[in-house]
């Protein structure tokens, strides 16, 4: 049972946090204890059961073994102290526990993945970020008995603060994500316009020319271009995965060919 929890960073993301602007004035950056306070109470906000009550910055190598595995310093997780047990912890789950220094205990609730503070194009960052360390834990979930992308929820914290309005294009890509049950948390002040209420043509309509997909509406089957794999460019392959998860995963109607 949640009760007061703590969000674990990697220590070499802790400079990047330093360059985190001001929400109500984008062009001063917060000191790294606001911007702190900005990241944990924005999630909090998003899902108060989480009770974050403090941020702690970790060797990612040498603490949350999922942490070291996952290999992206974007990359965290909130975690609650357990009780010692006699019962050994079991070895599917061993990844997600953390024995520190003085003998605490803490064990996995949600992944988090932070975007870096600034960007020229909000198209870039939630592939960039998140698909490293999702298509890692996904890999992970294969063989468990789950339904879902990952063992535990996932959390993308969007850090950028800017006064532009986010653009068409970059709201489909965060619409992508939280159509695939990812958490979609702004530290600023506006909040993003991402329904979830959306029928497969819309979503289609919506990806325009960036669809990879051939959708056959009456045996309701999707299947990727035959022609996909020969026309990739770097690291187009992260936006055409997020396009699959946001817009097929979760049909339980819709077979992927």
């Amino acid at each position: 049972m949640l009760g007061n929890t703590t969000l674990f960073l990697a220590t070499d993301l802790k400079d990047q946090l330093r360059h985190i602007n001001d929400p109500d004035n984008s062009e001063t950056e917060l000191p790294l204890t606001i911007a702190l306070e900005y990241i944990k109470n924005s999630i909090n906000k998003f899902n108060p059961k989480m009770s974050i009550s403090h941020v702690c910055f970790v060797n990612k190598n040498s603490s949350f073994p999922v942490m070291k595995q996952c290999k992206s310093k974007y990359f965290g997780l909130i975690a609650e102290p357990v009780k010692p047990t006699k019962k050994p912890i079991n070895s599917d789950d061993k990844d997600d526990y953390w024995v520190d220094a003085q003998g605490n205990i803490y064990s996995t609730c949600v992944y988090v993945c932070l975007t870096v503070p600034k960007i020229s194009s909000r198209d870039v960052f939630v592939a960039q970020q998140l698909l490293p360390a999702l298509c890692f834990l996904m890999d992970r979930t294969i063989t468990s008995p789950t339904h879902t992308l990952t063992d535990h929820p996932i959390y993308l914290v969007d850090l950028v603060v800017q006064e532009k309005k986010i653009p068409e294009s970059s709201l489909r890509y965060l619409r992508a994500a939280a159509l695939a049950n990812i958490g979609i948390i702004s530290i600023a002040n506006s909040p993003m316009p991402l329904s979830t209420d959306i029928t497969v043509q819309q979503y289609i309509t919506e990806w325009g020319h960036y669809n990879n997909f051939e959708c056959e509406t009456e045996s309701q089957s999707v299947a990727i271009k035959k022609d996909h794999f020969e026309n990739i460019k770097g690291s187009e392959e992260k936006f055409n995965i997020l396009n699959m998860l946001g817009g097929f995963f979760w049909r339980e109607d819709w077979d992927i060919m």
